[in-house]
């Protein structure tokens, strides 16, 4: 808007590499002492201002605004003529643009709709008075006449009014003009009252009638609605029985809205029951627009130190143990600044990363890390602690081009590097994500942003969430938001049961996938009705680990190999990412990974892989790995603080209600097992018995050969048995034990 600031340079960066130090003079600065001002005090002043102004520029037309208001009015008149009613109102519309700004984004294309919307408006006053379109319309219209005539230019200025106010409104023709506009429901109105005489009177006794029966229809309804609720069993075996009879009768539609309170209401076609499938739970049909007036901006300058002196020592310091280098460019990020050099030929590069300790010694300054080669450029980078740092908050990641400019809408927010470039990444594309970091290191504020990032993208019906928080301390503020589809996890074994249910719901979805022969989710959701994607975030994975590692450890493998099709991804958080928490199997299936500061190298290697995360300086400084990245990229994390996760949490409460949770996702010991499953696979139980109980193990593989079987189909048959107690659970990749014999 007006008041952007443009982002200043370091004094260094404006001189050249090697920089001249500024001058600092002491007799302007006490003629003219610094002020500065915050973005929002910016934004209220311009407000006001805006807000002011239309008032006193409409009492100027009324004559009750005195001289200056004769003057205005006299100019307004000369250049607009009739049109200069418009002007205070796009002045108050351009103050509700700024007020609205961080979530209308109003900008320069909303400017020149409201400039267009003027000219237009003056010039079309000019046909029906050449007094009316004052100087300008007359101006525009005398100019366009002579070319296209007055027919087309009428034509013309009527187009470029809707055009204005579709830059000015920023939203689509059909909702200007179309049936949901109000120009259309006023032309209705006022249509129905001209014709309100010629519409013959038993037509009221007619509605009155079908209002009648249509509440008669509804009563009914709720009724059948509350017997579906006492007796979801009658309900179910009763859609088993009279299935092929209903697959030819009615709309699926109508059935879907029949049996809205239902959880497996019976539809009336194949196309609606697997419908019903998707829709697990009833979509609410709720837009959620965070403004981001609930995020907090915090600007401020980073210090990097003397830059001349560090490089001297830089050089000085490898030239004393026999490295003679040539230094590169300076950069200066929100954390560290990077000095980049390029040792001689003949020089390996591990003789340079050997010495980080040493430089860090000669500079004062620890940690100091070394990246050798920086990715894409044959130099080496330094990476150096500023003296005072710089948050990068939530807020100005989400305001960002990058964000606005998204392909998907299951991007993370992540922060940015030491050049200051912005770091998104597709969490559909990592597929799942393992964090770690020690204490104070910036771990649990990451997953606040990731979770608030992710809000500001989509709505309740396309993101789903579940939360395990064993601490009982950090996520537990997200309780009752209607993205959930349970309350936050606080205990270890409804912890492993919420696992567990993610994986009948994985394969409840990779069955709906193979259905409609649709690779995966986002197929689906381009062809089908949208299923919602599921993210699953465990905030303390070795406490998880430490209590139940071979069910958690099970249920998190299998995820990860095969969840990603289905829409569902994981978000690993870990305090201590050791051999026995994190194995290789789990960090083989996520090879996206972030590592805050750690406590020792070993730490860092078992996470990354790479070395380096040890030196690290906390406080949201990372090491970021994803599939399309050859090695770790250093990255602030974003900050979002606690007062702002919960003015997030308020708003979506304050717009959604009261969040509805599905059943069973905790209760049960291997999730919530559906009674149609239990049905449909009833004709096979009896012969996968005889398949496991002939070979004493039972595994998918082995049913899905033997009877000729789905591999989802085979792996829920398998827990439908280990809920009844013949068989154990999964364990990694290994046949599951049988704990029943065939007497």
């Amino acid at each position: 808007m007006f008041f952007k600031r443009k982002p200043r340079r370091i004094a260094w960066q404006s001189r050249g590499k090697r920089g001249r130090k500024k001058k600092f003079r002491l007799w302007p600065r006490l003629i003219r002492p610094g002020f500065s001002i915050g973005e929002e005090a910016k934004q209220g002043i311009w407000i006001l201002f805006l807000a002011l102004f239309a008032v006193a520029v409409a009492l100027s037309f009324l004559g009750k605004a005195g001289e200056f208001g004769a003057v205005v009015n006299n100019i307004c008149v000369q250049l607009l003529g009739n049109a200069k009613w418009a002007l205070p109102m796009i002045l108050a519309l351009a103050a509700i643009g700024i007020s609205y700004e961080d979530e209308d984004n109003f900008d320069s294309a909303n400017i020149i709709g409201l400039f267009l919307f003027l000219i237009c408006l003056s010039s079309l006053f000019f046909f029906f008075s050449p007094e009316g379109g004052g100087v300008l319309g007359a101006m525009v219209a005398l100019t366009l006449i002579p070319y296209v005539g007055p027919g087309v230019a009428a034509a013309l200025f009527s187009t470029g009014i809707i055009v204005s106010l579709l830059l000015l409104l920023n939203t689509s023709l059909s909702k200007l003009v179309g049936e949901e506009s109000l120009i259309f429901k006023v032309l209705m109105f006022i249509l129905g009252i001209f014709l309100s005489p010629f519409i013959r009177k038993d037509n009221d006794s007619h509605y009155a009638e079908a209002l009648r029966d249509k509440e008669e229809d509804d009563d009914e309804e709720e009724d059948d609605d509350r017997v579906a609720k006492k007796d979801k069993k009658a309900v179910v075996k009763e859609y088993d029985i009279d299935e092929e009879d209903d697959e030819e009768d009615g709309d699926s539609e109508e059935a879907t809205k029949t049996g809205s309170s239902r959880r497996f209401a019976p539809p009336s076609s194949p196309a609606g029951r697997q419908d019903d499938i998707v829709d697990r739970w009833q979509r609410s049909n709720i837009e959620i627009k965070y403004p981001l007036s609930l995020l907090k901006n915090k600007p401020k300058r980073p210090t990097s130190g003397n830059i001349d002196r560090n490089q001297d020592v830089i050089k000085r310091t490898l030239r004393d143990f026999g490295i003679p280098i040539t230094m590169g460019d300076v950069r200066v990020g929100p954390t560290v600044t990077q000095y980049t050099f390029k040792p001689c030929k003949g020089i390996p590069i591990a003789r340079v990363k050997a010495l980080s300790d040493d430089l860090a010694m000669e500079l004062s300054l620890h940690p100091v890390r070394i990246e050798a080669p920086i990715p894409g450029k044959s130099l080496v980078g330094l990476e150096v602690p500023n003296q005072t740092k710089v948050l990068v908050t939530l807020k100005e990641l989400i305001q960002s081009k990058q964000f606005k400019n998204r392909r998907t809408n299951m991007n993370i927010a992540l922060g940015r590097d030491v050049t200051g470039r912005i770091w998104l990444d597709d969490l559909a594309k990592l597929p799942h994500l393992l964090v770690a970091g020690a204490t104070n290191s910036g771990k649990s504020i990451f997953l606040h942003s990731l979770i608030t990032s992710l809000l500001y993208q989509n709505n309740p019906d396309d993101l789903k969430l579940i939360l395990i928080d064993v601490k009982q301390v950090e996520l537990t503020p997200y309780n009752g938001l209607p993205y959930l589809i349970t309350p936050v996890v606080t205990e270890n074994k409804r912890a492993i049961r919420a696992l567990q249910w993610c994986l009948n719901e994985m394969d409840r979805r990779l069955e709906i996938l193979s259905q409609a022969k649709c690779q995966n989710i986002q197929d689906y959701n381009k062809r089908k009705k949208r299923m919602p994607y599921l993210v699953v975030v465990v905030d303390e994975l070795g406490d998880l680990m430490s209590t139940s590692r071979k069910e958690a450890e099970a249920a998190i493998i299998r995820l990860g190999q095969k969840a990603r099709a289905a829409g569902i991804h994981l978000i690993l958080a870990t305090q201590r990412p050791s051999v026995d928490i994190l194995s290789g199997l789990i960090k083989a299936n996520m090879p996206a990974r972030i590592s805050f500061q750690v406590t020792s190298g070993i730490n860092s290697k078992t996470i990354l892989d790479f070395i380096g995360a040890e030196k690290l300086i906390g406080q949201g400084d990372m090491l970021y790995m994803s599939p399309a990245l050859s090695k770790p990229v250093r990255i602030q994390g974003a900050y979002v603080g606690k007062d702002e996760v919960n003015a997030v949490v308020r708003y979506a409460k304050r717009k959604a209600g009261k969040a509805k949770y599905a059943e069973g996702v905790t209760e049960t010991k291997l999730g919530q097992m559906n009674m149609e499953d239990l049905e449909v696979d009833d004709e096979l139980l009896e012969d996968a018995k005889e398949i496991i109980f002939e070979y004493n193990k039972a595994s998918a593989s082995m049913l899905q050969s033997r009877l000729s079987i789905g591999y989802p189909r085979a792996n829920r048959i398998l827990d439908i048995l280990a809920k009844q107690g013949i068989v154990g659970p999964s364990i990694q990749n290994k046949p599951r034990e049988v704990f029943v014999d065939r007497n």
